[in-house]
């Protein structure tokens, strides 16, 4: 391997440690992550969703002073170590904060136990679908669901109380977000 070469993997490498860092100390219990990456999902969805940046969402909590990222993907919807989370998918992310009394109460008080009922729920792979079809046309197929699957910006628009957190999807639950006065921490 040629100095140049060596270099550019190490410094590649070295951002991604400083930037995982930054993540990590940036977060806060309750947080709402909006993220992306370069993988053909995460693209699909974008394009479906007509979002530049986001393509997955997630909740941020800390237990016993450790930080977990909370979200639902292939394996379902489940309690991840930050930095675990972090070195697997590799997103780009955008936090948004709480500002309101009413979504910091939601998001600060007894997050554990609304997050609870829908761990280890599966995938709501036909619901990502149902999602990008109401999208383009305004309507949804099928009725209102039960809990068995979920997408992730379902979950976490159930956590936070949204009565249709199912007809959402993650570049929607990001203008909610913006809509309801909650602060981009790391917008550039």
């Amino acid at each position: 391997m040629s100095r140049n070469t060596y270099m550019s993997k190490y410094n590649k490498n070295f951002n991604k440690a400083v930037m995982d860092k930054v993540l990590i100390s940036a977060l806060r219990h309750g947080d709402i992550i909006h993220c992306q990456r370069d993988k053909w999902i995460s693209r699909a969805i974008r394009f479906f969703t007509r979002s530049k940046f986001t393509s997955h969402t997630a909740l941020v909590i800390e237990l016993d002073g450790h930080k977990f990222i909370v979200d639902s993907q292939a394996d379902g919807t489940r309690l991840r170590f930050v930095e675990e989370w972090i070195d697997k998918y590799q997103y780009e992310y955008k936090i948004s904060r709480a500002r309101d009394p009413k979504y910091i109460q939601i998001l600060q008080k007894d997050l554990l136990t609304k997050i609870k009922p829908y761990l280890n729920l599966k995938y709501g792979y036909l619901d990502l679908f149902r999602g990008i079809f109401r999208h383009y046309t305004g309507i949804w197929i099928g009725g209102k669901r039960q809990d068995q699957n979920l997408t992730c910006s379902e979950f976490v628009m159930r956590v936070l109380g949204n009565k249709d957190a199912y007809k959402m999807n993650p570049y929607e639950v990001y203008v909610w977000c913006l809509e309801n006065n909650f602060e981009l921490i790391n917008e550039k």
